[in-house]
C-alpha cells in the first residue's frame, strides 16, 4: 500500500469472491432485509491439496477469502478471533477452523486441503430466514417462514468480472471495489487467526 502511494499508482486486491454474482446477491437479499438481521454466517471450503501451492497454507489460501466475504456482507470488522488448525499432509497448515466475533455477528470458517471433492459453500443465519450460497455453481437458496425459494440467476465467470472491474475502474478513475486496506485488513485477520491456533487462546485483531 505504502510503495503504491509512493510511486502514485493503483492497487487493487484479487479477492475474487467479491465478483461472484451470488455472493452479490446474498449482499442484496441482506440488505433489502428479507431475511431480518445476519446472525451467523457459516463457510465451508475445502478440497485436495493443490501442489502448486507451496509458500502458504489454507488460512491465507483458501479462508481468507471468506474472511474477506464476511467483512464484505457484514461491512464491519472482526474484534476477535479464534481458530484451532494442523498439517497432516503440507509443510504449513492444512486445516483450520476459524471463530470470527464481530460486533454484532459470528463468523465460522472451515477450510481444509483433506477433503477428495471440492465444496465452497455459505450459509448466512439471520433473525427471520437463512441464506445458502454454493460460490461454485452460484445458486442462492432463501429459506424462510413462507419456505425455500431459490431466485432465478445467470451464471458468470468471477475472473472475468474481476478483470473487467478493473480495467473500468482505471478508465474511469473509480474508487476500486476491493482496494489494498480490504487486501491489508482480511490480512491481518488471517494472521490472527495462525496466532491463534499457535497460541490456543483467543486473539483480539489488530490492524
Amino acid at each position: 500500500i505504502k510503495a503504491a502511494e509512493e510511486e502514485k499508482v493503483r492497487l487493487m486486491v484479487g479477492h475474487i469472491e467479491r465478483f461472484n454474482p451470488g455472493v452479490k446477491r446474498v449482499k442484496s437479499i441482506i440488505e433489502e432485509g428479507r431475511v431480518g438481521d445476519v446472525v451467523l454466517m457459516s463457510s465451508r471450503r475445502v478440497s485436495m491439496w493443490p501442489v502448486r501451492i507451496g509458500d502458504v497454507g489454507v488460512v491465507k489460501d483458501l479462508a481468507i477469502h471468506d474472511i474477506d466475504v464476511m467483512r464484505y456482507l457484514t461491512e464491519d470488522e472482526p474484534l476477535e478471533v479464534y481458530a484451532v488448525a494442523g498439517k497432516l499432509r503440507h509443510v504449513y497448515e492444512d486445516y483450520a477452523h476459524i471463530v470470527l466475533k464481530f460486533p454484532r455477528e459470528v463468523g465460522f470458517i472451515e477450510s481444509n486441503w483433506l477433503t477428495p471433492h471440492k465444496v465452497r459453500k455459505l450459509i448466512v443465519t439471520c433473525t427471520e430466514g437463512i441464506v445458502t450460497l454454493d460460490y461454485i455453481t452460484q445458486e442462492v437458496t432463501i429459506e424462510d417462514s413462507a419456505g425455500t425459494h431459490i431466485p432465478s440467476f445467470k451464471w458468470e465467470e468471477p475472473l472475468r468480472l474481476e478483470l473487467q472491474s478493473f480495467v473500468t475502474c482505471l478508465l474511469k478513475g473509480r474508487r476500486f471495489e476491493v482496494d489494498g486496506e480490504d487486501g491489508y485488513r482480511a490480512l491481518c485477520i488471517a494472521e490472527a487467526a495462525l496466532r491463534s491456533a499457535f497460541q490456543g487462546s483467543t486473539v483480539k485483531v489488530s490492524y
